[in-house]
């Protein structure tokens, strides 16, 4: 009897362990991917793109992503070649592997351009560092940052750039850190959305500073992030508030 019931314990603990066996390689593969998604948005661009605020654009889901590390190690200095290096982070639909993203985060970080002082009088040459504007009207940076932020309309998608310019003391390049943020179900028009994009912004920028030993004067905590002025939004200058406020209308 005893016989008889060990081996029906036996038989249950085994059904038991079949059963869980695909619970429990679900949870091991998706513990897996969790764990390298945090370790690629941790190492993306060099270290410098901030988790907390990726996260908050990205969401929680798996991502996947890729680096551009062309000369990311020589730094601001004026004797080394120019910084130029970015990433890009993306939350894709899940199970699939290709079409539209759900949320993507694309950063350029460059050390902007300086005069050669060789006899020669020409200047470095770079890919275009300069992110193309989508809006007829960027919107400057309020709260002390030098920079702008603008956005393009898409049939699929609603994409905005945020720029921001560090004025780098003693002998170093300046840093221009330039920022794209889509999201499939978030609107610009919305100012979460909007600050959401900015301190994600600011704090890569905050942090490329320190990776690449820019000492610059940074901006307060972004309190909030205007809206590019559309064409049928156009006032008279004499008219204009905000930035373009007081700039002289006639002539």
């Amino acid at each position: 009897m005893a016989i008889h019931r060990r081996r029906v314990i036996a038989a249950g603990i085994f059904l038991g362990m079949v059963f869980m066996l695909p619970t429990g390689r679900s949870w091991y593969e998706e513990r897996s991917e969790q764990q390298a998604s945090e370790e690629m948005l941790s190492d993306a661009c060099g270290g410098v793109l901030p988790e907390r605020e990726a996260r908050a654009i990205l969401g929680s889901g798996p991502l996947s992503g890729e680096s551009d590390s062309a000369r990311d190690e020589e730094g601001l200095g004026r004797k080394d070649e120019p910084l130029e290096t970015g990433c890009f982070v993306a939350r894709k639909r899940p199970e699939k592997a290709y079409g539209f993203e759900m949320a993507s985060v694309g950063v350029s970080l460059h050390g902007t351009r300086i005069p050669d002082g060789g006899e020669g009088g020409g200047s470095e040459w770079l890919d275009d560092p300069y992110p193309a504007l989508y809006a007829n009207a960027p919107a400057p940076l309020p709260d002390g940052w030098t920079g702008f932020f603008s956005i393009r309309d898409a049939a699929h998608e609603d994409r905005g750039t945020t720029a921001v310019f560090l004025d780098c003391a003693g002998d170093r390049r300046d840093l221009l850190v330039t920022v794209n943020v889509s999201v499939e179900d978030a609107d610009f028009d919305d100012p979460a959305h909007r600050i959401r994009t900015g301190h994600l912004a600011t704090a890569t920028a905050r942090n490329a500073a320190q990776r690449w030993g820019c000492e610059a004067r940074f901006g307060e905590r972004l309190s909030t992030m205007p809206l590019p002025v559309a064409d049928d939004e156009d006032v008279p200058l004499e008219e204009a508030d905000g930035t373009c406020e007081g700039v002289p209308a006639r002539g």
